[in-house]
């Protein structure tokens, strides 16, 4: 196991075992102020839901379904330079380098274009990469859940997006 994915897999347990804590492990609440204690609030609006969610940062477009990125993680941990494959969707291929399946002139012209929504789509958006079941492929490269952050805070996932204008291939089963 390599040391990125160690360091993944340290914070993912820490998470859980933080988490699951019950009152009775902590000790029992703090009792309420009362009405007349004065009540600081915070500097800070309240953490978003997101806010512990894997981030893909200084993201370079490989093709429509595979970026090079930084991961920043909770308590900036940032994992450099990560290969990263979206595991809900499988892009038009915009070369005939993927020999398991016939690679047409037609196909390279659609994973282009598949290319240039999603470069549009991550342009000036927020990348939220969700590791899936499995955690890489054959290849080496992560496999994730893509979506992006919207401006009301809330995860649209990329594979509806790229479906849904026709840049996604027909697949047997999803990744």
């Amino acid at each position: 196991m390599n040391a990125d994915l160690r360091r993944l897999t340290c914070c993912v347990l820490l998470i859980i075992v933080t988490g699951s804590l019950s009152a009775a492990e902590t000790g029992p609440a703090p009792p309420p102020l009362p009405e007349t204690s004065a009540r600081l609030e915070s500097p800070h609006p309240a953490a978003a839901p997101t806010a512990g969610l894997p981030r893909a940062t200084s993201i370079t477009i490989i093709d429509a379904d595979t970026i090079n990125a930084d991961v920043t993680l909770p308590w900036n941990i940032t994992l450099r330079d990560q290969r990263i494959r979206a595991a809900s969707f499988d892009a038009w291929e915009t070369s005939r380098r993927r020999r398991s399946v016939n690679v047409t002139a037609d196909e390279i012209q659609k994973g282009r274009k598949a290319t240039e929504y999603l470069t549009a789509l991550l342009n000036g958006c927020e990348l939220i990469v969700i590791p899936a079941d499995k955690p890489r492929d054959r290849y080496g490269r992560i496999l994730a859940r893509w979506f992006l952050l919207d401006s009301k805070g809330d995860l649209v996932p990329i594979a509806d997006l790229m479906t849904k204008h026709g840049h996604t291939r027909p697949t047997e089963e999803a990744r």
